[in-house]
């Protein structure tokens, strides 16, 4: 469902949430994103979440 680990490139302890596993609609209004990465694969009609960092890759460590 998700992998934890510091084998991604980022932060330590970082997690990835697979997209379409979180069944529980609510669940999203706490699992805010801290940041955006691989934003140049971004689809046109999805526009960047104000106020988090953009990435074009992985995140610096």
């Amino acid at each position: 469902m998700y992998r934890w680990g510091d084998g991604f490139g980022g932060k330590e302890g970082m997690r990835i949430i697979q997209a379409g596993i979180i069944d529980d609609k609510s669940a999203l209004d706490n699992l805010r994103p801290a940041l955006e990465m691989f934003i140049e694969d971004r689809v046109k009609w999805i526009s960047a979440v104000e106020g988090l960092a953009q990435h074009e890759g992985m995140p610096p460590p």
